[in-house]
């Protein structure tokens, strides 16, 4: 402090405890550090980074409600379409000495794409499109032809033969 030309100083001891360096690691522990080259944690395709060290000392211990479709090192197996996407919770379990905490994340593990394709390819059958018609030899009225699949595939039409069908079914 200075006034009028005289000055003061004084000292400070600050004292981080085990306690607050853990929670320091625990502030640390984001989604956006264990996505790994996922975009989201509402769609998990691919491995994910969950560390057992923490930058302030603390260890970190993993646990999976679904371990068949996240393991305890990250290992993503994603479900069948019959199984759908999973929902499942990763719980992190932070220790530093004699302390720990509990830090949760909820992350959905998606089907694959392919899978989801193969799918909506199955579905679209000639009964789908008929739209009322009586078979695809008999077309009279228009055909419905969805943009797209019950599992969200998107759908694009053509026709051989646009002066009788378009790609609107048409």
């Amino acid at each position: 402090m200075a006034r009028g030309g005289a000055t003061a100083s004084t000292q400070v001891q600050l004292t981080v405890t085990d306690e607050d360096r853990l929670e320091f690691d625990a502030a640390w522990l984001t989604y956006e550090r264990i996505l790994g080259q996922n975009s989201s944690h509402l769609s998990i395709t691919d491995s994910l980074d969950l560390p057992s060290n923490a930058p302030n000392g603390s260890t970190i211990n993993w646990e999976s409600s679904k371990p068949d479709f996240v393991n305890v090192k990250g290992e993503v197996t994603r479900p069948s379409i019959d199984q759908g996407h999973q929902t499942l919770t990763l719980t992190a379990t932070i220790f530093l000495g004699t302390f720990y905490l509990q830090k949760t994340f909820n992350i959905k593990v998606k089907v694959r794409d392919e899978d989801l394709a193969a799918a909506d390819r199955d579905w679209l059958t000639g009964d789908v499109i008929l739209n009322g018609n009586e078979s695809l030899d008999m077309i009279t009225t228009d055909l419905y032809l969805p943009q797209r699949g019950e599992n969200g595939s998107i759908i694009t039409w053509t026709s051989g033969m646009p002066e009788f069908v378009d790609g609107n079914g048409v």
